[in-house]
């Protein structure tokens, strides 16, 4: 696959992102046995598989951070949330607001323009922080074939983060 080209610019994020209520739900898995190529990757010392391609819904969906380079994330209203809609990323890290823009190609993500809020957050700065550096860093994505968790990967591969798929928020 060929590397997504970045040239992107900043939207200003939609209001109380974290307010909105969280249900899980599943993606739908990817059926054609074409695109479900046999591919591992280390997750936690453990090699899992993972879908060869992401669904088409994959530019609307909405997740929760599970846990960034190993640390569990808060969850309820403090659990840092990411939105995916279309060339924008917006969400919350449990504390501040956050904005981006992204290109996908296939697997291939390239996040630019991250601009996070500055509010002080005592108890979540370091979740704020895993939550900045995780978007900073990924270049592609996957889904797990195990649960349909979205993991973030980074340029070498490895996982950054793991997210749980959301009920959409209504607007």
């Amino acid at each position: 696959m060929k590397k997504a080209s970045i040239a992107l610019i900043v939207m200003a994020c939609i209001g109380a992102c974290s307010s909105q209520p969280q249900r899980t739900i599943s993606l739908p898995k990817v059926t054609d046995k074409a695109m479900v190529k046999d591919r591992t990757i280390a997750l936690a010392g453990n090699q899992v598989s993972v879908y060869g391609d992401m669904p088409d819904n994959f530019d609307n969906t909405y997740w929760q951070f599970i846990h960034v380079q190993g640390q569990r994330l808060a969850t309820g209203d403090l659990a840092a949330v990411l939105r995916i809609k279309t060339g924008d990323l917006y969400g919350t890290s449990g504390c501040n607001d956050y904005t981006a823009r992204y290109r996908r190609d296939g697997l291939w993500l390239a996040v630019s323009a991250l601009k996070m809020g500055n509010q002080p957050c005592d108890s979540l700065v370091s979740q704020d922080q895993l939550v900045y550096k995780a978007l900073s860093q990924v270049r592609s994505v996957r889904l797990l074939q195990s649960n349909d968790n979205l993991v973030l990967l980074d340029a070498k591969g490895s996982v950054i983060a793991e997210l749980k798929a959301l009920k959409l928020p209504t607007s």
